[in-house]
C-alpha cells in the first residue's frame, strides 16, 4: 500500500479552543451513540485524557465540516492520508488496518498530545483524516514545525515507515522521540535507494535529450512521445495551457526528480 499525506493548518481563538472544537464535533457524536454510518469504519484518538477506540459514529462529514467552519488560523492541524485504490475487501482491510497504525504516529511526530482520527470510506480507496491540537500546553506554544519537516512528511511512502519497529538509538524514550527516530531511519534507508533507481532509469531518456540540444522543448517532447516504465507515476512536464514548464518534473515510484537539478536549467535552456 502507498499512502499520500496532505497537511493544512486552521483555527484562532485561546489556546484551548481547538480542542474544544475537535472535542465538540467529532467525539460528543460518539459519545452519545448516534446511528452508525457505513462510510466511517474506525474513529480513534485522545482528547482530553478520553481514550477513543473502535467506535463508529454517524454525521462524519457533517462533523469534519462544521468544524473547520468554526476553527480558523492555526490551532489545529488536519492531515489527510490516502492511499491507493483498492481491489478487493481484504486489501481494502488491510489499507485501514496501516491507516490506524499511522494515526497515532503521525500524532507523535507532529507532537501532538491532543488528536482525533476517523477513516472514512466515501471514495474507491480509505483514507484517514487526522485533527490534532496544534498547541503544547506545557510549553505554551503552538506546535508548528518547519516547512521542510512537513514536506518530507509529504512526500514519503508510509508502508516501509509502520514496518520499522518503534525506534532505535534514540535518546528520547517518549513515543516523538521514537516516531523521530523511524522517519530518520526511513530517510537514510529507503528514500536514497528509490530515487538511485529512479536516477538510473532516467539516463536512457536523458542520453536521447543530449543529441537534441538539452534544451526544455526537447526534453519534453522526448517524454511525451515515449512509453513511461514500470514503476513511473507520471510527469510534470507541461503547463495547463500545453506550454512547456520552465521546470519540468518526473515522479518516480512517489518521488518527484526535478530535472533542474540534474540539467543546470535556466528558462526555456538548459545545460550540462
Amino acid at each position: 500500500m502507498r499512502a499520500t499525506v496532505k497537511i493544512k493548518k486552521g483555527g484562532t481563538g485561546d489556546q484551548n479552543r481547538a480542542t474544544y472544537q475537535i472535542f465538540k464535533y467529532l467525539f460528543l457524536p460518539i459519545k452519545n451513540n448516534l446511528s452508525c454510518n457505513d462510510r466511517v469504519s474506525w474513529i480513534g484518538g485522545d482528547l482530553n485524557g478520553y481514550g477513543v477506540i473502535e467506535r463508529k459514529a454517524s454525521l462524519m462529514a457533517t462533523a469534519m465540516n462544521s468544524g473547520h467552519e468554526h476553527l480558523r488560523g492555526r490551532l489545529y492541524r488536519h492531515v489527510l492520508v490516502s492511499c491507493e485504490p483498492c481491489g478487493d475487501k481484504e486489501s481494502r482491510l488491510d489499507a485501514e488496518r496501516r491507516l490506524r497504525e499511522s494515526a497515532p504516529l503521525l500524532a507523535a511526530l507532529l507532537g501532538a498530545r491532543r488528536w482525533i482520527a476517523v477513516i472514512h470510506r466515501d471514495t474507491p480507496c480509505p483514507h484517514l483524516h487526522l485533527i490534532i491540537a496544534n498547541y503544547d500546553e506545557e510549553k505554551g506554544h503552538r506546535l508548528d514545525p518547519k516547512r521542510d519537516f512537513l514536506k518530507e512528511l509529504q512526500e514519503m511512502r508510509w508502508t516501509p515507515f509502520l514496518d520499522k519497529g518503534k525506534g532505535f538509538g534514540t535518546g528520547q524514550k517518549g513515543p516523538r522521540g521514537q516516531a523521530i527516530e523511524r522517519l530518520r531511519l526511513l530517510r537514510r534507508e529507503e528514500c536514497p535507494r528509490r530515487r538511485a533507481d529512479a536516477l538510473e532509469t532516467l539516463q536512457e531518456f536523458l542520453a536521447k535529450v543530449k543529441a537534441s540540444g538539452r534544451n526544455t522543448d526537447a526534453i519534453v517532447g522526448v517524454l511525451t512521445t515515449s512509453e513511461l516504465p514500470s514503476g513511473w507515476d507520471g510527469t510534470k512536464l507541461l503547463t495547463k495551457s500545453g506550454k512547456p514548464r520552465a521546470t519540468p518534473s518526473l515522479v518516480v515510484d512517489g518521488i518527484e526528480i526535478r530535472l533542474k537539478f540534474y540539467l543546470n536549467w535556466s528558462r526555456g535552456r538548459g545545460r550540462s
